[in-house]
């Protein structure tokens, strides 16, 4: 069998040394199992593992390998389900005195990539480039583990290996920024003419990609560095990405592309689009702590279930709120000013430190009871007898524990019945009596 076209390889190694995210990677580990015994493999696999950086002279790299092994690496990886080599007719091109050419076709599922050349073996690294370059769904699948279960969120969130396990601090903290934009470079190619910015397609898997280069010291943009060091703290500073960003969750609040480059703004459309698609993220993640990244970004967070008192330290503040899940699990969250920004300072790693470490449930728990004893007699009474406080607009003003407010007019009270209305969706609340209205959590605002 022929030895595959050493130029169409070097194409293939070139093009996927400059492309993103797991394309990247793919490269790799094509690198690392079509010879496993050589000095470049061993570069491949190391690179792989995260134990050299991306600074090394890919130039250096010569693949070589035989048409069987690549064919082999196309079968572990599911690219070729079915494949077949066609012998097939050019007769309007005359190359190198032949007018044949090779077809192979890749098949999986609906799928299908091609790859052409003047010998079987160029054919195949053709139809791989193909499929490879094509964001081909059985890589991410199997490199980002994309969850069937989202049924509104888009853009996937990053879950770092020990998030589950260790996390940070022994907490699960998820770490929430604002969007995707979709427009950028490539990276330069030393002696080329810099790249144009085009716009892209950003598959479901781009959060995770993002964060993998992260993890594997392929990007450090400003955001990524200052969120580790004010988050983690000193004791991340000095260490790799990958320790940090192993133990936490990642996931950016805009589920759909934001069109422009950096500092493009998202429409009011995908601001409300991301508060719809929030939920089903916390419930999915299930984190304990919860940052928000950008005080733009909290602007367009729902009203939390509840608050407690703000975290303070030198003139700083950071608020302190939660989320309900379905179970009634707490989720507490905050937010701080936008990493990249000069107000990220240094001054709220403590901030941060308490907010991940503190038992706020314990904290909560201890105010809904203080709540609870010292409304409950008043709101009782102010049921039964309306008139003795001052009323809003008419009405007697209501809080619930869970953050909302209510309603209730002279008219809706009754010997039978108390109707408290929703002040955010109007939504009417029917109780048989004051009991009941502070069992479900409300009291006198």
């Amino acid at each position: 069998m022929e030895e595959p076209d050493h130029n169409k390889l070097a194409d293939l190694r070139a093009h996927l040394n400059w492309s993103r995210g797991p394309n990247r990677r793919l490269g790799y580990q094509i690198i690392a199992e079509l010879d496993p015994n050589t000095p470049d493999a061993r570069k491949a696999k190391q690179l792989l593992d995260g134990q050299i950086g991306p600074s090394l002279d890919f130039d250096a790299f010569d693949i070589t390998a035989t048409l069987d092994l690549a064919l082999d690496f196309m079968r572990k990886h599911g690219l070729n389900s079915s494949w077949t080599i066609a012998h097939s007719e050019n007769s309007t091109e005359t190359v190198r005195g032949n007018h044949h050419c090779y077809k192979v076709i890749i098949n999986y599922g609906m799928e299908t990539y091609v790859g052409s050349g003047w010998t079987p073996a160029n054919s195949v690294i053709d139809a791989v480039i193909e499929a490879v370059t094509s964001d081909y769904k059985s890589y991410f699948e199997e490199a980002f583990t994309l969850s069937k279960s989202y049924q509104k969120v888009f853009f996937e969130p990053w879950i770092g290996p020990e998030y589950e396990t260790g996390g940070l601090h022994s907490r699960k903290v998820l770490i929430v920024g604002e969007s995707h934009y979709n427009h950028w470079c490539e990276k330069a190619i030393e002696g080329e003419p810099p790249p144009p910015v085009v716009r892209h397609e950003l598959p479901r898997s781009i959060t995770q990609e993002c964060v993998q280069e992260v993890v594997h010291g392929e990007r450090g943009a400003r955001y990524w560095n200052s969120a580790r060091n004010r988050i983690g703290g000193s004791n991340y500073e000095d260490k790799p990405s990958a320790d940090f960003w192993n133990k936490v969750a990642f996931y950016n609040f805009v589920q759909s592309p934001v069109e422009g480059g950096p500092g493009a703004r998202p429409t009011r459309a995908q601001w409300l689009e991301a508060a719809e698609c929030l939920p089903e993220a916390l419930e999915i993640i299930r984190p304990e702590r919860v940052i928000f990244t950008g005080w733009t970004l909290w602007e367009h967070v729902q009203p939390r279930d509840g608050k407690l008192n703000a975290i303070e330290c030198d003139g700083l503040k950071l608020p302190l709120e939660y989320f309900n899940l379905a179970d009634g699990t707490r989720v507490f969250v905050t937010a701080t000013a936008h990493p990249r920004t000069q107000y990220f300072v240094r001054a709220l790693t403590p901030l941060l430190h308490e907010f991940i470490n503190q038992d706020w449930t314990h904290v909560a728990a201890s105010s809904d009871q203080q709540w609870s004893s010292d409304l409950q007699n008043d709101t009782r009474e102010a049921l039964a007898g309306i008139g003795f406080i001052q009323l809003r607009d008419g009405k007697l003003a209501l809080k619930n524990v869970d953050g909302r407010f209510g309603i209730v007019a002279p008219t809706n009270i009754s010997s039978t019945n108390i109707c408290v209305v929703d002040r955010s969706s109007g939504y009417e609340n029917n109780y048989t009596d004051a009991d009941e209205v502070i069992k479900a959590g409300w009291a006198i605002d």
